[in-house]
């Protein structure tokens, strides 16, 4: 399964960068970012760059929200990373915690419909592409895909890798020693 999200984004990879057998496709990516003012997955000028990689009913309007979101901010990680994760490095970009990033984060992980989903995401996207930090958009379609499962494990990865991520390492043992002295 993982094999097909990894070819959706290097297509979409390719419609950025272009490789040894065709350009970028900077159309494509207009389409894509247009697609998002719409109905998740009903835009039909961007059926052409995502129906051929056959998502479920059930996927699909992930697959059209990361096609959207990946056309924002073109800048794709191998790193195995969460989007809390990604926040994090947001922050630190910032050299402050951010209480807005916060409010909006805790807004996005309270999201059930996907067309709230998508206006939140985009938010962050352009958060996220303002500070030039790089995302893995094969996590994100991931994750997304499992958005709506009962215990909503995503959202609580997501807010544990933000949260654990911007809290103060904790002293080693060594930095806890009581020096002794001698007197």
């Amino acid at each position: 399964m993982s094999g097909k999200h990894e070819a959706f984004i290097q297509q979409l990879e390719r419609f950025h960068q272009g490789d040894e057998r065709q350009k970028p496709n900077r159309k494509a990516l207009a389409e894509l970012r247009r697609s998002l003012g719409f109905e998740l997955g009903t835009y039909i000028p961007a059926y052409s760059y995502v129906e051929s990689f056959h998502p479920s009913n059930f996927d699909r309007p992930m697959y059209y929200l990361v096609a959207g979101l990946y056309a924002l901010h073109p800048q794709h990680t191998q790193a195995e990373e969460s989007f809390g994760q990604t926040l994090v490095k947001v922050q630190k970009e910032k050299e402050q915690i951010s209480e807005s990033l916060e409010k909006r984060f805790l807004a996005l992980l309270n999201c059930q419909e996907e067309n709230q989903l998508a206006h939140h995401l985009r938010q962050m996207i352009g958060i996220v592409k303002q500070a030039e930090v790089n995302l893995n958009y094969v996590k994100l379609l991931r994750d997304l895909i499992k958005w709506n499962s009962d215990d909503r494990y995503i959202q609580r990865h997501w807010a544990q890798d933000y949260y654990q991520g911007l809290s103060p390492q904790k002293p080693s043992s060594d930095e806890n020693a009581v020096e002794t002295l001698d007197v």
